[in-house]
Order: structure tokens, then sequence, then C-alpha cells
């Protein structure tokens, strides 16, 4: 190759490298990071190691939520004075809530993060609103919500005194309330109240319920029947809160009813231990009581528990769709109770229903101690 040819060539490159070096000089950089980065760590006893931040209106924020606990969490915010709302319709939610992060469709929820598991980290990425105000954040995982909070300030100005803030969780205000004794629960209770934990001599898959501030039952979602009721009290979740993700929640009172450990329901007064019934979900109705959904056999069932009037004991309501055969109850037998039944005809230790019957009825179980 001559000598000319090769100076052309090398002349060729230079302009080449020339203009892409004048295309990237020309070509505005966007900065990934944003104006204002949180790190925060959802910790042991259902609480976040910072319960509070400010941010000035518009900001770019960027908040990176670990996991450093043994349960799940995640951060949902909302808009001001809408943290409980939001909470209340997440615990709601029902079999659909974990598909959707337990984040419920609502105009007051603003940004959340997916729900993250032992060790998880994410990072939630928004525009801070350009109205000041006190714009919360909570887990919404079933139960978490009403003690696990924070708030983000949106705002110019200085914040309160931690300690004056009633913005965040009394407990991460005032050190000296953790040495209080009081109940266990360390924010207001409402009723009827349900739980998603782990409960005595129940599957993982347990649900609690308190129709009253001191008359509740355990329902076992893995196997779909309750387990037990009680009266006295609700629930003491301290060992949960404490950070040990796997303990069993403490019943606070007396149990004076407990089913037998299988599904009642039977096509003879032969148990088929091959079918399974199949959760799907619940729905609350208008009282706040929630009415269980479950499939087996062909068959879908509707159950919802109260309470007796006058506290006597309860109520089990049964609807069931699609059944166009007979079908056995097997009847709870044991101490401290009796049951009877609106329709069917009782068969040793079986209630019998008609496919007629069957589509509604109801088991009353009454405290013989009352």
């Amino acid at each position: 190759m001559s000598e000319k040819i090769r100076k052309k060539q090398y002349v060729k490159i230079v302009n080449f490298l020339l203009f892409i070096a004048i295309i990237i000089l020309a070509t505005p950089t966007f900065s990934q990071d944003a104006d204002r980065e949180i790190r925060i760590k959802a910790i042991a006893g259902l609480k976040y190691d910072i319960v509070r931040f400010a941010v000035k209106p518009g900001e770019t924020v960027k908040i990176i939520l670990e996991n450093t606990d043994d349960m799940a969490h995640n951060m949902v915010f909302t808009k001001p004075g809408q943290r409980e709302a939001v909470v209340r319709a997440a615990q709601m939610m029902g079999g659909e809530g974990a598909a959707k992060n337990y984040i419920p469709d609502s105009e007051d929820v603003l940004w959340g993060t997916k729900v993250l598991e032992i060790g998880e980290t994410e990072t939630l990425s928004f525009t801070a609103p350009e109205e000041e105000g006190i714009y919360p954040y909570a887990c919404t995982y079933p139960g978490h919500g009403f003690v696990m909070y924070g708030a983000m300030y949106v705002t110019n100005s200085a914040l309160p005194p931690l300690e004056n803030d009633m913005n965040v969780p009394e407990g991460q205000r005032n050190t000296a309330f953790a040495e209080k004794p009081a109940s266990p629960h360390p924010y207001l209770m409402t009723y009827p109240m349900l739980y998603r934990t782990f409960m005595p001599e129940c599957s993982p898959a347990a649900i609690a319920v308190a129709i009253t501030e001191d008359h509740a039952y355990c329902w076992d979602a893995g196997k779909c029947f309750i387990r037990y009721s009680w009266k006295g009290g609700f629930l003491d979740n301290t060992a949960h809160w404490k950070g040990n993700g796997n303990a069993l929640s403490e019943i606070q009172g007396e149990v004076y009813f407990k089913h037998q450990k299988s599904f009642p329901f039977q096509l003879t007064t032969v148990a088929d231990t091959t079918m399974q019934p199949k959760f799907k979900g619940y729905q609350i109705d208008k009282e706040g009581l929630p009415a269980f959904k479950y499939n087996w056999a062909g068959m879908q069932f509707s159950e919802k528990v109260n309470a007796l009037e006058g506290n006597k004991g309860l109520t089990i309501h049964y609807q069931l769709d699609n059944i166009n055969q007979p079908i056995y109850y097997s009847l709870p037998k044991g101490v401290g109770f009796s049951t009877t039944f609106n329709k069917g005809v009782k068969e040793g230790n079986f209630l019998k229903l008609s496919a007629e019957e069957a589509r509604d009825f109801t088991i009353t179980i009454t405290d013989i101690n009352q």
C-alpha cells in the first residue's frame, strides 16, 4: 500500500472519530441520581428504622427499602390522612391480596413497593408532590400497617420535635413507651378485627377474627373450617413484634369450643381424603365480618361466623352452590359446648342434608358454661 493511500485512510479515521466526539459532546446527558435518596430498613418488631423524613415540593426521591426482618413487608405511600383507610382496604383484599402485593386499588395510594421477603431490597423512585403536606407510608401486609408506618413531610419548613410528632408510632417517638405495661397492641383496636397469623393447633394459614373485643375465633384457611373459639380477649402478637416471625400468637382468654381436626364435609359417612378443599379468599360484609370462600368436590362454599346474641356462643352459616346430591356434615363434639342445627337430620355423628337443605343452613354452638 502506498504512503499516499495510507495517509488518506488515516485522515478518514481521524475525521470519523472527530464526528463521533462532536455528536457525544452535543448530546445532553441526564443524571439518574435523585434529588433525595433515603435508605430505610424494615426491622424486627414491625418497624421501619426511619419513621419520618423531609423532602421539598417537586423533588425527585429515591427510596431504597431493605427487609432485614424475618417477616414479609412492603412500603406504600398514601395521600395525607389516608393511611388507616388504605391499610384497612389492604386487609380486606382477601385471596387477591398476595398477587397485588397487598396494595389496594385506591385513589388514595400514591406509590408502593412489592412485598419483600427476608433479605430482599427494592428501590422506589418518584417525584414528590408540589403540594406541601404530611404523606404517610405504611406496610400494608395484613395486620402490619396499624403499627408499622411513618411520614414523609413535603415541606420547606422545619419538622416538629420527634417526641411531639403524632404522625409516627408512639413507640418510636417516645422510648419510655416500650417500658409501659399495657395492651400488647400499640394502637387503638376497633372491632371486628382480622389477623393473618400463626395460631396454636392450626395449619400455617390461620386467620384469627375478633368478632367483639372479648369474643374471637380461629379459621383455618389451609383446611377450610373453624378450629376453635374463645372469650375474654383477642391475641397477643408480641412474639412476632419482637422479631420471631414463626412464633405462635397467644390467645387472650379461654377456649370454649373446638372443632374436630379435619374438613367437616363428606359425600358419604366414609371420609374421602383424596379430595381437599381449596381456599378462595374471603369477603368482608357491611358489619366488618368475613365470609370465607372455598371449593370442594365441584361445589362452592361460603362460610360466615358470628356471635350469638348475648355472647352465649356462635353461629356458623353455610351457603353451598352447585350441589346436586345429599351431603354429610361431621358435627363438632366435645365438652363445654352444645351443637344444634336448623336443617337436616342427625345420623350418628353426622348431619345429613339434602341438596336443597345444604344450600343454606346454620350450625349453632352454645357455650354451656355461659
